[in-house]
């Protein structure tokens, strides 16, 4: 009975260490994109100048995600989760402080690793955690997240509005998240690395497919974040004060979605909650498309959020189950799927200039339609752990 009451309480300090690390990185990229304003103004830097400092983070993101596949055969998992949370949190504070363009060049690409390093193992961590315990977490851990971008970037938008730096700021949310996460290293779990000299992730077409869905899934998310306040201005003639809405919409309802994600899951099974989210999916995207009334079309935009919110962390929890290394599988997927994030705003602006911005947002309408197809590949009800 002891033995069975320690275990539990193990295990509820493990999720809580671990849903501890998807607040810093939600709170953290929250934090910083509201103050990026900012750190341009300060530099005196034009639009295309910032554009260029800001795919220092992109690219670092892609270097950061692959790098930890390669040293999860080599160090342990709660070490080099620690120690990627703590480039992350600590190189929050860099950005601000830089003291012209090259500077914020390296900061940016810094941050950006760690972003993408702290990504891939936080998530490895939950699909360990789902491993060992037999419990559906990861969608609540996403939820987690969206949770600490929210809150992140209204203290900001805080911070800033009463007068505090952008360097001072940051500067705090780098010490405090810096704090927590350190805190939750010691629930952390340990999976010793098995050497190989293979740390690609994705070694048959199967696995391959999963890496389409999260393509595919991150792909929806980069344009709406990007496309759903400008196609409410221009194209549905919403006000400039208002045009916020598609994406807040979007926001909450992917984060509210992701909190029942496991649930879901649980009862229906990843197959059937995939291919019922892509179809979500496909009715908020097609709405988006072609609604001409603006309510409508935030409607759409919430409608989306909740079939996007579990499509990731089950793609992931059923692959890292699969694997015998987590952390390598997972990190493969991340970099997958983070290139369709980034690849997404910039397919939606060509396409667009081609034709018109609700034409171009039909791509999102064909990724949603390409989940649906691809949740075939997904296991049934009976190889999924229990919800809690």
């Amino acid at each position: 009975m002891t033995s069975t009451l320690g275990s539990s309480r193990r295990s509820a300090s493990t999720r809580v260490a671990i849903a501890t690390l998807f607040f810093a990185l939600g709170a953290g990229f929250g934090s910083w994109v509201v103050r990026i304003p900012d750190v341009q103004h300060q530099l005196g830097l034009s639009h295309g100048t910032l554009g260029t400092a800001l795919l220092a983070a992109s690219v670092g993101a892609l270097i950061g995600m692959p790098l930890v596949g390669y040293l999860s055969t080599r160090v342990d998992a709660a070490v080099l989760t620690t120690s990627t949370a703590v480039v992350f949190t600590m190189s929050l504070a860099l950005p601000p402080v830089a003291p012209d363009l090259g500077l914020l060049i390296a900061a940016l690409f810094v941050l950006g690793v760690g972003n993408g390093a702290l990504g891939a193992t936080m998530n490895a961590q939950g699909a360990l955690f789902e491993r060992d315990t037999g419990r559906l977490v990861l969608a609540s851990f996403h939820g987690v997240f969206s949770v600490g971008g929210l809150l992140g970037s209204l203290v900001a938008g805080w911070a800033g509005g009463a007068g505090m730096s952008a360097a001072v700021h940051l500067a705090c949310v780098a010490a405090v998240l810096t704090s927590l996460v350190l805190g939750a290293a010691r629930f952390l779990i340990h999976d010793h690395p098995r050497h190989s000299s293979s740390v690609l992730a994705l070694p048959d077409r199967r696995i391959a497919l999963f890496g389409l869905v999260a393509f595919c899934g991150l792909l929806c998310e980069g344009a709406v974040s990007d496309w759903s306040a400008v196609l409410l201005r221009d194209a549905r003639d919403v006000s400039p004060g208002l045009v916020g809405l598609g994406y807040t919409a979007f926001a909450l309802s992917m984060a509210a979605m992701r909190f029942c994600g496991d649930v879901v899951v649980g009862r229906l099974g990843p197959r059937s909650t995939v291919r019922l989210a892509g179809c979500a999916a496909v009715a908020g995207s097609a709405i988006i498309v072609f609604a001409q009334a603006a309510w409508l079309a935030i409607v759409g935009f919430a409608v989306l959020g909740i079939g996007l919110a579990v499509v990731f962390p089950t793609v992931i929890s059923v692959v890292s189950r699969r694997e015998a290394q987590p952390a390598v599988a997972v990190s493969a997927l991340s970099t997958v799927g983070y290139v369709g994030f980034l690849a997404g705003p910039p397919l939606i602006g060509y396409l667009a200039d081609a034709t018109t911005l609700p034409h171009a947002l039909l791509v999102l309408v064909g990724c949603s339609v390409a989940i649906v197809l691809s949740g075939q590949i997904m296991p049934r009800r009976d190889d999924a752990p229990v919800p809690v």
